[in-house]
């Protein structure tokens, strides 16, 4: 079983090819994606995969996922020698202790939709079959 998230239930619930209001997308412009169901956990090799996978967009995913300005300027600072993989990958960590059982694939997949990145939130439907 597969569920639709973010952007993507709204427009197909509008119809092939009307215009999502927020982003100005239709539906053959967004990537359809899907992804796990949403009761699993993620775990360190899904934080790892988007960590690598996000790049400079960390910071508005870390904001989606409700970290703090001043918590993603300090993991900038504290990790400023180990590159934006690393940095991301810390505030992901940070976000799936804060949230336990609560840090789930759909809310990640939600929240890369939400910030422009269904290629990456693609790649969690991968993690449901390992």
């Amino acid at each position: 079983m597969k569920i639709w998230v973010g952007i993507i239930t709204a427009l197909q619930i509008l119809g092939n090819n009307k215009t999502h209001e927020k982003w100005g997308m239709t539906l053959n412009e967004t990537v359809c994606c899907t992804v796990p169901v949403a009761d699993r956990v993620v775990d360190s090799g899904v934080l790892q995969r988007v960590s690598l996978d996000i790049g400079s967009d960390w910071t508005s995913l870390g904001r989606q996922l409700g970290c703090s300005d001043a918590d993603l300027d300090n993991l900038k600072y504290d990790h400023r020698d180990s590159g934006q993989s690393e940095i991301a990958y810390q505030m992901l960590r940070g976000w799936h202790e804060q949230n336990g059982s609560d840090a789930k694939l759909a809310v990640l997949a939600r929240a890369l939709i939400d910030v422009r990145r269904p290629d990456v939130a693609r790649k969690l439907q991968d993690v449901r079959r390992q």
